[in-house]
């Protein structure tokens, strides 16, 4: 999975704690970086904070599902307002699922697991 913030406290905790339940990670800590990494690897899900380096969250999301054509998508951010915009248009903007900052570890373990069942 690819994990995406330009937190690199949040990004290496959250990366870790994924690890540690068994999921190998791929990090990048701004779109660029991300767009980069989609460009070489094919991850199975990526999971993205839609409050990255200050951009339009729909352009942070419509840039990752141009280079991730129907993979799924899980985002978060610690501004409800744009997750539930996010909930709101998961038709339209091909997002798999959001979480809200501070979110429990459980809470994306229990999210990615619902994915893969999908």
């Amino acid at each position: 999975m690819l994990i995406v913030d330009d937190d690199p406290v949040f990004l290496d905790s959250l990366c870790d704690a994924v690890e540690a339940a068994g999921y190998p990670t791929l990090r990048a800590a701004d779109l660029i970086e991300a767009l980069a990494l989609l460009r070489r690897k094919t991850p199975l899900v990526v999971v993205l904070d839609l409050h990255l380096d200050q951009l339009d969250p729909a352009h942070v999301v419509d840039a990752v599902r141009g280079a991730f054509p129907g993979g799924p998508v899980v985002v978060y951010s610690g501004y409800p307002d744009l997750v539930e915009a996010a909930r709101r248009s998961v038709a339209t903007s091909g997002v798999t699922g959001t979480l809200t900052k501070p979110f429990e570890i459980e809470d994306l373990l229990d999210l990615l697991g619902r994915i893969g069942e999908g």
